[in-house]
Formats: structure tokens, sequence, C-alpha cells
């Protein structure tokens, strides 16, 4: 009897910690990024439908999925970031009207850890190591009600 309670008692520690388990990957990305909004200028020319624009910080992991919004004074615009160069910093960015100038808002992610760097790392590797854990205290309290 004893052993079923213990393995009860697992499983529903278990499953407290899987209910924590995408809280605690937002709170890695939150600990891993800041946010920032830019304004720019954006002008296109003639039969041209992609701008750029000149991000002040790096968007974190020189990925577009980190452009987080993107806005245009204009109302017929559909802007979509559609790539990033981390060596110019430049943010292309199509859907624009042609042969016009607007003012683009951009709220993206970059990179918060600064000079600690084994921390993103480790982060990074955080809600892997609890679902192995998972695995495997899960494992072994099957096996000690079985056994």
């Amino acid at each position: 009897m004893a052993k079923v309670f213990t393995g009860l008692v697992v499983i529903l520690f278990l499953i407290i910690v899987m209910m924590f388990l995408p809280d605690l990957t937002a709170s890695t990305h939150d600990t891993l990024t800041d946010s920032y909004t830019e304004t720019a200028n954006v002008t296109t020319g003639a039969a041209e439908t992609t701008g750029q624009m000149t991000l002040a910080n790096e968007l974190y992991n020189d990925d577009v999925a980190y452009v987080t919004s993107l806005g245009s004074s204009r109302g017929t615009d559909n802007p979509v970031a559609s790539s990033y160069s981390p060596t110019s910093g430049n943010l292309t960015i199509s859907g624009l009207d042609a042969n016009t100038w607007r003012t683009m808002t951009t709220i993206y992610d970059a990179e918060a850890t600064g000079d600690y760097t084994g921390l993103k790392p480790g982060l990074q590797m955080m809600p892997t190591l609890i679902l192995l854990s998972v695995i495997a205290i899960s494992v072994a309290a099957i096996w000690r009600v079985f056994t």
C-alpha cells in the first residue's frame, strides 16, 4: 500500500511540475530578451514594395520571428519582416506600397544577457532538463509501484 501511495504522490507532483512548464519556458524567453521599440522613415521607389530600416540593437538570434510588431503610418501597407542582416543591422520589410514614404514602428526582441555568456545556453537547456527529469522520475515511480 505504501508503494502505491508513494507512486501517486510522485505522479501528482509531476502533474504540478508539468502545469508550470509553459510558464517556465515563457519566463526563460523573458529573461533572455529585452523588447525594444523603434521608429524610422522608410521610402520605397517606383515598383518597389520592400524597404529597410536599421535596428539599434541586434535582433535576437538574428531571426525575424522575434519582430513582434510592425506598424506603418500608411493604412494600405501590410508590413512583414522578411529578412535581417546581422552585419549591417538592416531589417528588410516587405508588403509596402510602392513609390511613397511612411513612418514604420517596429517592436522586436534583442538579447538581454550581455556579458553573461554562460547564462544563455544554461537557460535555454533548462526546460529540456526539467522535461527529462519528469520522464526519469515518472519511470522511477512506475518502477517503484510495480516492484
